[in-house]
């Protein structure tokens, strides 16, 4: 990913929250060239089990301290999770998500585990997503519930379980195209393949 290290000059702190922020930040450091103090390159040891969920990086002179030691010295103390994107690990039970078919579900827990469950009852499994929170080709859900929108949690107690985007913040939105493929048509449209013919 992209860091633009130019806005974030002088006294600035990363904090990561855990172990995968801390190695996906420690890539970023590596690739734009920075390095812990000793010149050793971030990568060869992440330093995140000392502190674990505590754990800050100094921008610009290559050390690394607790969260509290970092506030102590008046550092601006930045999230490494506000810079990664909405992935599946940034998903909290009680979200609501709306899929590319624009049916919208709400993310429970259940006893066959973490899944999405529209107002039907229908369901999908958190397993049948990637990280990006796009479905795996090799589902039998197809590419049409792929998440698209996540919402936050309802402001309003009595509307906590309602499984709309009703007074909810949008946390994300999926923004980059994808190329319109046979098979997304025939997923999105549920029409046989068959039935798509080609112009010449």
């Amino acid at each position: 990913m992209k860091f633009d290290f130019n806005k974030y000059i002088g006294k600035y702190a990363m904090h990561c929250k855990t172990e995968k922020e801390a190695v996906e930040f420690c890539k970023v450091m590596d690739k734009n060239g920075r390095v812990w103090d000793d010149g050793d390159c971030y990568t060869n040891e992440i330093n995140y089990q000392r502190y674990k969920t505590r754990t800050c990086y100094s921008l610009n002179i290559g050390t690394f301290a607790d969260l509290e030691y970092f506030k102590m010295k008046d550092y601006t103390i930045l999230e490494w999770e506000d810079f990664m994107g909405f992935t599946k690990d940034s998903l909290k039970i009680g979200y609501v998500v709306q899929f590319e078919n624009g049916v919208y579900a709400m993310f429970v827990n259940t006893l066959i585990g973490l899944v999405f469950i529209t107002q039907d009852g229908e369901f999908v499994k958190l397993t049948d997503y990637k990280g990006s929170l796009a479905t795996f080709s090799n589902t039998d859900i197809g590419a049409s519930y792929s998440i698209v929108k996540v919402f936050g949690f309802s402001r309003l107690t009595m509307a906590i379980l309602n499984i709309t985007p009703y007074d909810r913040e949008l946390l994300w939105e999926r923004k980059e195209s994808e190329k319109l493929t046979n098979q997304r048509i025939v997923d999105k449209f549920i029409i046989d393949i068959e039935d798509l013919k080609t112009k010449k």
